[in-house]
């Protein structure tokens, strides 16, 4: 096949053409057709010298304006069609801004020119007989217009909108309108489309929606894009995902032209999608397909300038960080609780909401490996709110569940909150049954209220009744609280339940107790742990109670209930000689050493080797401890005396053993290392 421009010996063969199609191709007089040869803008398709079919074009302006294309009937989808295109395009690529042609929606034509690479822009009503419509057809050839060169001056990133937003935002979804086209994210995100959402919007039946949503679309840029590279992208997305691919052609046509144009985000509704071909387009085509709420947090991530660094949960290989675009959608399947009856499209809505809430809502990931053990929520208020709260099944679960607790009454102090209430509907079971022992004081929506600092019980009782945390309290709470007599047992548990708080006033006492700095780290010392090559045992680390053998001693100084005040012994330059952190002791037990193996296991213990070079007749004396508060800023032994002998002159520092430490130094020591 040869495509040529027209000349007059083609006339008859052209008029005859036009002739058989003039149903579809409208009226035009030969001499027109003879006007257009003369002025060589009449291509022509042969085979064998036969004219098989035409293209008469006209040139207005800085476009290519297609007024007629007819392909001879035993000559149809033989390619004849796209070769006149292909041609006409390679003229006037450099020179023009594209081709627009108009044609009768009704006409099957509409599908060729959507194969061809053009996409409708509006529509008109025709000016024939009956209720026509013409649509209004453009292939851009992506030179820069006016539009196009102010986008290129703005240094905001580019995501580009699928189909089905544009169709929401046009018909007032909150969701695209309010959340993802904030103000606040526009300031920090251009968003625009392909020309393919056009073709995708033109196939809607009903003429006012189609319109509108078509207006609505005008409102955003259209994307510029290389055909070559588009097509290019596209293909290695179709490889990559094989059979899976077939079913999503569509989409990964939008895509792909928006990775082309530049775009970093590819913004869509469909999770089947964006479940399904996300992780080949971003390796293939580098665009990232998120949803709305997805988009909203990479937005603020931009706002925030920061790429939401993980931090290592008590010096372990646990990473916790806060949720990034592409992890909803499998973070919902994996926290899914099925046994409670939710439903994964329920659960992923409503993870999705709470990710949009980005002024009040943040998400944290805790994984292992990079494989999600932990899910967390917290909204910002009055009282700071947990509407997720989950671990993973598995093993690890019960120990998970303790630290996730534990974390977001740490996260609770951090961020000033005066409590913290789950409000996650279906926290599942280790969640609950494990409420109580960190702290969380039981009701429909469990609390916590950690209190800083040192208070008699009648004073944690009145921080109970005042708001705003009365109103989220059961009564009986603060009534059980009015009725403690302030003893030492009474104090210690307290202390648990409104750690890290103080107890002054009830007798508990305080000894101050040696450990080695490779105890310390193990046990309790994640930032001691952060300066070695190796991270803490993890089966010890990531419990929220401990146990610590020692030499077996006949003083009852170390009869529990108590506080443990840890000094670090050793190499001043790894941490030693510093007052690191205290402890609640729960318990004190003497035993045969295999005997407390055996019995605290469960928690962890270290080299057995160690422990039983501790012993004396093979009995050794276990410390088991929870609630445990590293001091911010470590206290020197200097300052310690400093402290003793201003507080308690006379008594001075025993450097062997463990020693008591009176309240008042006590509490002392905390306020300065807070």
């Amino acid at each position: 096949m040869e495509v040529r421009d027209g000349r007059l010996e083609d006339l008859p063969s052209v008029l005859a053409l036009l002739k058989q199609a003039k149903d579809t191709v409208g009226f035009l007089p030969d001499e027109a057709v003879g006007q257009r040869i003369r002025k060589g803008t009449l291509l022509v398709a042969v085979v064998e010298d036969e004219v098989i079919g035409y293209l008469l074009y006209d040139l207005p302006a800085d476009t290519v304006t297609i007024r007629q294309l007819a392909i001879a009937r035993s000559a149809r989808n033989k390619g004849a069609a796209r070769a006149l295109i292909d041609e006409l395009c390679c003229r006037y690529q450099t020179t023009r801004r594209g081709i627009r042609l108009t044609c009768r929606r009704d006409y099957q034509a509409n599908d060729v020119w959507q194969r061809m690479g053009f996409s409708p822009r509006s529509e008109r009503r025709g000016r024939g007989k009956g209720d026509t419509i013409l649509t209004l057809w453009w292939r851009s050839f992506g030179r820069p217009d006016l539009f196009s060169l102010a986008q290129e001056s703005d240094d905001r990133l580019v995501a580009a909108l699928d189909t089905n937003l544009l169709i929401r935002g046009s018909d007032g979804s909150v969701e695209v309108v309010e959340h993802l086209l904030a103000d606040w994210i526009q300031a920090e995100v251009v968003f625009g489309f392909v020309d393919y959402s056009l073709v995708e919007i033109n196939g809607h039946e009903d003429e006012p929606a189609r319109r509108r949503h078509a207006r609505y679309a005008s409102g955003f840029a259209e994307l510029r894009y290389s055909s070559d590279i588009a097509e290019t992208l596209r293909s290695a997305a179709l490889d990559a995902l094989g059979s899976t691919g077939a079913r999503y052609l569509d989409d990964i046509l939008l895509a792909a032209r928006a990775a082309a144009a530049g775009a970093r985000w590819f913004v869509t509704g469909d999770v089947p999608f964006r479940t399904a071909c996300a992780t080949a387009l971003k390796e293939v085509a580098d665009i990232d397909v998120v949803a709305i709420s997805e988009m909203v947090l990479a937005a603020d991530q931009l706002v925030r300038g920061e790429l939401y660094h993980g931090r290592y949960l008590q010096g372990t290989d646990i990473e916790v960080r806060e949720v990034l675009t592409g992890d909803l959608d499998g973070i919902a399947r994996t926290f899914l609780n099925q046994r409670a009856g939710e439903t994964l499209k329920v659960w992923r809505k409503h993870l999705h909401a709470l990710a949009t809430d980005v002024a009040r809502t943040h998400l944290y990931l805790f994984c292992d490996n990079r494989n999600p053990v932990a899910l967390g929520a917290l909204t910002s208020g009055e009282i700071l709110e947990v509407p997720v709260c989950r671990v993973r099944r598995g093993p690890a679960e019960p120990t998970l569940a303790r630290q996730l607790l534990g974390w977001l009454r740490d996260r609770c102090r951090e961020l000033g909150a005066p409590a913290v209430q789950i409000t996650d509907e279906r926290p599942g079971q280790w969640i609950e049954s494990r409420c109580v022992a960190e702290g969380f004081l039981r009701g429909q929506r469990p609390i916590a209220v950690p209190i800083m600092g040192a208070s008699t019980i009648a004073g944690i009782g009145a921080i109970l009744a005042a708001p705003p945390v009365a109103a989220r309290l059961d009564p009986e709470h603060a009534e059980a609280l009015a009725r403690l007599t302030p003893t030492p047992v009474a104090a210690h548990s307290v202390e648990s339940v409104f750690h890290p708080v103080i107890v002054t006033g009830a007798g508990l006492p305080t000894v101050r107790v040696p450990i080695s700095v490779t105890y310390a780290v193990e046990l309790f010392d994640h930032v001691l742990s952060e300066s070695r090559l190796w991270g803490r045992n993890r089966s010890v680390a990531l419990r929220r109670e401990h146990v610590y053998f020692r030499t077996p001693t006949a003083s009852s100084l170390l009869a529990a209930p108590a506080r443990l005040l840890w000094q670090v012994t050793g190499d001043k330059r790894h941490g030693g000689g510093t007052l690191r952190a205290w402890s609640l002791l729960d318990e004190t037990v003497v035993g045969e050493v295999d005997q407390l193996i055996s019995r605290f296991s469960h928690l962890g213990v270290l080299n057995r080797t160690e422990i039983l070079g501790m012993s004396r007749a093979r009995k050794v004396m276990a410390l088991r401890f929870s609630h445990t508060t590293v001091f911010p800023r470590p206290i020197t032994l200097a300052e310690y005396r400093e402290i003793i002998g201003e507080l308690e002159p006379g008594v001075g520092l025993a450097h062997v053993g463990p020693q008591p430490v009176t309240e008042r130094v006590f509490v002392r020591l905390a306020t300065m290392a807070a």
